[in-house]
């Protein structure tokens, strides 16, 4: 009896086909899975990218525009010190 046991044991079925096909679709699974992992990945880099880039470029347009509107007042400022100094001499010419 005793060498039923072991003999039965020791011997084992040939590995089934089906389990094989599995590990082989779940390899195709996994590697499909990790390229539209890099892919989304690589997306998601590109869009952050896109954004640093906008984020940049309307920095620059805000200090465009405050440098404008800097120039724009000393130009305000210096036509009311001219027009103050001209007003007075035309005041002491009249």
């Amino acid at each position: 009896m005793e060498r039923r046991l072991l003999s039965s044991s020791h011997t084992r079925p040939p590995p089934s086909p089906a389990p094989a096909a599995a590990d082989v679709e779940k390899t195709r699974n996994w590697i499909w899975i990790e390229s539209n992992n890099g892919k989304q990945m690589q997306e998601e880099e590109e869009e952050e990218e896109e954004e640093e880039e906008e984020e940049e470029e309307e920095e620059e347009e805000e200090e465009k525009e405050e440098k404008e509107e800097e120039e724009e007042e000393k130009e305000k400022e210096e036509e009311e010190e001219e027009g103050r100094e001209g007003g007075y001499r035309k005041g002491g010419v009249i």
